[in-house]
């Protein structure tokens, strides 16, 4: 590849194509911003965050149109080494975009294309060998790493000076694989990754969690979202890693916020966007999937008995205090700092 032009780089940047994937609901969008379409996202959290519920949700959304935050292509999901596939919960997701946009939900899940990494070894192939033409023979735009902590893991003992080197050496070599995939074909490339303690004890006494695979990854990471399963938590790990000033510029209200299902409104039509208030004039959450507002203090629909749990198959899901979850941005060049709550449903991940 001979020298480009630096009038053309520019052009190249100022085109028309869409610049981040959408999360499939407006407020996550607002808030966060989407998922960049080029470079390496990594999203971190322990488990029952939901990582891999985004993924799921970020495999379909990538097939929609751009009008609808999509990009108009297929998804490619590395599974490596966790278990099956969650095929079940893709499924229902798949199930709940086709009542929303219309589209079968059987050719969702014809443009999912998974593959199973179980070492190393069988990643370098994919990536080298199979991965190119697979994005080449189905418009892939969206490449999801499922997880990256959990292959590693299997693979070297960080107990180990000589399995530690040779660990670091492999995930350079893996970011800059990933990183020119994403810039040649225009491909979204997420990496989910696992959580492990600091070592070091916050103001509340609770430890502070950080991403796995340590410095040396971190520095291949373009865009570091993390998960949290309570306010709690995201604080006192937020005030170990990134001192107090990032605390107190991220202070979020536990109170009761507007819940909004813009996966069934794909197109964004603010006639959808309703709200309730309680008798201190205080927002209450509003579910447009039961199109009731939502008592989070009891765990069910106000007005009615179609509330379930969390993860049950019922389409109508309410949203409790105990189900509600957070995503901060870390790690950005691109936006600044921000964080929304979210709650996990039967039909996807919404912002609160």
């Amino acid at each position: 590849m001979g020298p480009i032009k630096a009038s053309e780089l520019l052009r190249s940047t100022q085109s028309s194509h869409p610049r981040f994937l959408s999360f499939g609901c407006r407020i996550l969008d607002e808030s966060i911003g989407g998922i960049p379409l080029q470079g390496l996202t990594e999203i971190s959290g322990e488990a029952g965050c939901g990582k891999t519920q985004i993924c799921l949700t970020l495999s379909l959304q990538i097939q929609l149109d751009s009008l609808h935050g999509g990009c108009s292509g297929e998804a490619a999901y590395l599974s490596c080494g966790e278990g099956t596939f969650p095929i079940r919960r893709l499924s229902q997701l798949a199930s709940a975009y086709e009542t929303r946009t219309g589209i079968p939900s059987p050719l969702f899940l014809s443009r999912v294309h998974i593959e199973y990494c179980y070492n190393i070894d069988d990643a370098k192939e994919i990536l080298r060998r199979r991965m190119p033409e697979l994005i080449r023979k189905h418009s892939i735009r969206l490449l999801v790493v499922d997880s990256l902590a959990g292959l590693i893991r299997m693979e070297f003992d960080n107990r180990q000076l000589r399995d530690m080197t040779a660990r670091t050496k492999w995930l350079f070599g893996f970011a800059q694989e990933l990183k020119l995939m994403s810039e040649l074909f225009r491909v979204a490339v997420v990496v989910v990754n696992q959580v492990q303690g600091s070592g070091f004890g916050s103001d509340s006494g609770d430890a502070g969690r950080v991403p796995a695979l340590g410095l040396a990854w971190s520095n291949c990471v373009n865009t570091r979202l993390g998960l949290y399963r309570d306010t709690a938590s995201m604080r006192a790990t937020a005030h170990c890693n990134y001192g107090s000033a990032f605390v107190s510029s991220h202070q979020v209200s536990t109170s009761t916020c507007i819940v909004t299902d813009d996966l069934r409104d794909a197109f964004y039509d603010d006639d959808h966007h309703c709200e309730a208030r309680n008798e201190n004039n205080l927002k209450t959450p509003y579910c447009e999937v039961t199109q009731r507002p939502i008592d989070c203090s009891s765990g069910s629909n106000a007005g009615g008995d179609r509330g379930a749990s969390l993860g049950d198959s019922s389409p109508q899901t309410a949203v409790t205090s105990r189900s509600r979850r957070m995503i901060v941005v870390e790690l950005s060049a691109r936006r600044p700092a921000s964080s929304c709550l979210y709650a996990i449903t039967g039909e996807g991940i919404f912002g609160l």
